[in-house]
């Protein structure tokens, strides 16, 4: 005898039965067991529903038990059951009945070699083993009397047809982790933690490819502020045009662009002030045609006395009247400060000419150094972007943006919407791999 066992889910609907109905016609099973959830009542069903229950009465043996939804294991309990009552019998379970809690609990039986149940979709027949086969019939071969073969005749051997495979529960449970680890990935990528990723790719090992570590750790580096490692290790994979050259200046525009990003607002003020230095040593470079680095000790941030008296630049550095409040001296020795430059740039400029530039030199410095000094460098906890606009009526993607328009107004340096976009384009290159 074939039994076709079929769970039903607590909200009984129309399509559900519909696949019983599917599997009865492909398989003729000549018993069929609806297992409804306890306090199951027809009436609560819709009426296309009742109408599907009916015709499958009417064409088959339609037998119904119940099982309780707060225990799912309930089910696979009333399979074994089954199995030990009809020893001999073919068992087809549907695998598209049901709640996915009682499929998970039913899955472990169809490994269960004592057990001999067959699942089914409704997609195709039944793979029914043929050991299997003969001893659902063994009850009516029984009753035939076979004609005797002839004495010269020999009996064909029948196909041995394998039973059909099952899948493995721990290997369903392994790629069920890997794909939930492949999507924390690319997620991990997406919110610009590489140094995360980063780990977490070496724990999947060869389930992501193996150049995905590799990425994940120049990227790493690149976010670090460790431009030519990073820029080495994308060469070395051949992604060359991954990172924006050897333009420094333009890569640490993008690292603070990435503190913005990630929220890390303390980190992203306190590495402002070297990059105001370059963008407005920069703009000095372009719109004065001077270097003004000639002046400074070399490979350093520091001024070179020497070299200032030398030339009779010290007086270069002293405030005028025409931006500032009243006169300040002061003496360029030590490090170089923006308030040095800024002054330098006020004794060299042309009023007419230069006036825009020396205004939106000092807005810049008001707000991205001035104004947020005591958040920056006497603060002794974490700083918001709430904190920033109050200090400065400046939100941290102001202050970017005023930087990105200096330094394409006034200064030399290649900052072009591709280059600003590079890190959103090295994570898709990157999800791409995995």
């Amino acid at each position: 005898m074939k039994i076709l066992l079929s769970p039903v889910s607590n909200d009984v609907h129309d399509a559900e039965l519909k696949a019983v109905q599917d599997i009865c016609a492909l398989d003729q099973p000549d018993r069929v067991i609806l297992c409804f959830p306890d306090g199951f009542s027809v009436e609560t069903m819709p009426e296309t529903a009742k109408e599907t229950l009916l015709a499958l009465k009417n064409s088959f043996d339609i037998m119904v038990t119940y099982s309780d939804p707060e225990k799912p294991e309930s089910v696979a309990a009333y399979l074994k059951e089954l199995r030990a009552d009809h020893p001999d019998d073919v068992i087809i379970v549907n695998t598209l009945g049901g709640s996915a809690e009682e499929q998970a609990a039913i899955l472990p039986l169809a490994s269960d070699d004592t057990m001999q149940i067959i699942l089914t979709d409704g997609s195709a027949p039944a793979a029914i083993p043929e050991t299997t086969s003969a001893l659902a019939n063994a009850s009516d071969v029984s009753d035939v009397t076979a004609a005797d073969p002839e004495p010269d005749a020999q009996p064909e051997e029948a196909p041995v047809k394998s039973a059909p495979a099952q899948p493995d529960p721990d290997t369903i449970k392994k790629e069920a982790v890997t794909e939930f680890g492949k999507a924390l990935l690319s997620e991990l990528v997406d919110s610009y933690d590489y140094h995360g990723a980063l780990v977490l790719s070496r724990k999947l090992g060869g389930d992501v490819p193996e150049i995905v570590p590799f990425l994940l750790e120049a990227a790493d580096m690149r976010a670090d502020g460790r431009f030519a490692e990073s820029n080495q290790m994308f060469r070395r994979c051949g992604l060359e045009g991954i990172m924006t050259g050897q333009q420094s200046i333009a890569e640490y525009y993008l690292l603070l662009d990435l503190y913005v990003k990630q929220e890390r607002y303390t980190d992203f003020l306190r590495a402002l002030q070297p990059f105001l230095l370059e963008i407005m040593i920069a703009a000095i470079r372009k719109q004065f045609n001077m270097d003004i680095t000639r002046y400074m000790i070399y490979g350093s941030r520091r001024w070179d006395e020497n070299k200032l008296v030398l030339e009779q630049m010290t007086g270069k550095f002293n405030e005028t009247f025409t931006y500032h409040t009243k006169p300040k001296p002061t003496k360029a020795g030590g490090y170089v400060t923006t308030a040095h430059l800024s002054n330098l740039m006020e004794n060299l400029s042309v009023q007419r000419q230069h006036a825009t530039m020396i205004l939106d030199t000092l807005k810049l410095r008001l707000n991205a150094e001035e104004r947020v000094r005591t958040l920056a460098s006497y603060n002794l906890q974490g700083v918001t972007a709430q904190d920033i606009e109050k200090a400065c009526a400046c939100r941290p993607e102001d202050i970017l943006t005023m930087l990105l328009n200096y330094v394409r107004n006034y200064t030399d340096i290649t900052l072009t919407d591709e280059m600003v976009s590079s890190y959103q384009q090295m994570n898709e290159m990157i999800k791409s791999y995995i």
